[in-house]
């Protein structure tokens, strides 16, 4: 399994938060996006612990790990050591 799978997750979260809206391909950049915003950005990232079991730390909440889905799974992994296929919501 690849990074690809977590970033579709996400993309389907942020399709989700910004009412189907949201970006194309997990390579869009979120900040091109309609209503891309500081509480766009608080709701995934609630979204993306709620749903991946992680916690990520204020820290690492900076603009190139949120740049695309893609990123945000990038991010994740370093989160999760076990295979995808463990972490994978389903909204």
């Amino acid at each position: 399994m690849t990074n690809e799978l977590v970033a579709d997750e996400v993309l389907a979260l942020a399709v989700k938060i910004i009412e189907g809206r949201g970006p194309e391909s997990i390579d869009t950049l979120l900040r091109d996006l309609a209503g891309y915003n500081s509480l766009f950005i608080a709701r995934l990232i609630d979204s993306v612990e709620d749903c991946f079991g992680v916690e990520i730390p204020a820290h690492m909440v900076v603009p190139q790990n949120f740049r695309s889905a893609r990123s945000i799974a990038d991010l994740i992994r370093l989160f999760k050591i076990e295979s995808v296929e463990s972490f994978l919501c389903h909204p």
